[in-house]
């Protein structure tokens, strides 16, 4: 964000293509009880983070852009909305990421859910999403009539 003085050269880095690109419909995500798995299923990657630090090195707005995919991959979407707040979009740190993360992408799907759909209690979506997978048995006793 410098302003262009004179003798100042200017370049832009060419678009590149990554190896998976995210593909999602706001409308068609469900009412936020299975963001963990909606978020899984169009950001693959982003629970492989190394947490190397790359993307925040890059990043010009010096955001905690490795604490944001935590914080998405974790279910805690407003959080992540208000750290990729003021991305720029400028793909730095997805060139910086040997995963292949594209934090900003995913920061942006955060803001877009967060906006979208009111948020549900983290812990509680974590705790539905072990009841759905068979991690947790959850038993209940008839009551006497």
């Amino acid at each position: 964000e410098t302003k262009v003085e004179e003798g100042m050269q200017v370049s832009f880095l060419d678009y590149f293509i990554p190896e998976h690109i995210q593909y999602y419909d706001v409308s068609e995500v469900g009412d936020g009880w299975n963001w963990l798995d909606d978020t899984a299923k169009a950001f693959p990657e982003a629970q492989n983070c190394r947490h190397c630090g790359g993307c925040n090195r890059a990043c010009p707005k010096g955001l905690e852009v490795e604490n944001g995919v935590a914080q998405v991959v974790s279910g805690d979407f407003g959080a992540a909305a208000l750290t990729f707040d003021q991305c720029v979009m400028c793909n730095l740190c997805t060139l910086s990421c040997p995963e292949h993360i594209r934090p900003n992408h995913l920061g942006l799907f955060a803001r877009r859910m967060k906006a979208a759909r009111t948020l549900r209690p983290v812990d509680l979506m974590r705790r539905l999403r072990e009841i759905d997978s068979g991690k947790m048995k959850v038993e209940f006793e008839e009551e006497a009539m």
